[in-house]
């Protein structure tokens, strides 16, 4: 069935409109993807679909970062920090206690 030959747009990746046989790009540095996302910088959050997939994306959280193309943020380093949101690679601080 039609259903069933239909795939999310790829983790790390977007795709701006439905039936594409590839993605678009890759998402922004300072964003993350998961399946489905249908920009470059998603803000969607994330959610499940009816087969408990996560799709979505969002702006990186506090205390990661993240590259172009990732799915997941990434913690920063041990022994540093990042207190703003969206960050990029090498945008962390080391921490001072």
């Amino acid at each position: 069935d039609l259903k069933s030959s239909c795939k999310w747009c790829p983790a790390g990746q977007y795709c701006g409109e439905k039936g594409l046989a590839k993605s678009e790009g890759v998402c922004d540095s300072g964003f993350y993807c998961l399946m489905g996302v249908d920009n470059g910088r998603p803000t969607s959050g994330i959610s499940a679909d009816e087969d408990d997939v996560l799709v979505g994306g969002d702006l990186c959280p506090r205390g990661f970062y993240c590259p172009s193309d990732k799915d997941y943020p990434v913690p920063c380093p041990e022994g540093t920090y990042s207190n703003t949101t969206g960050a990029k690679v090498g945008r962390y601080k080391a921490y001072v206690s």
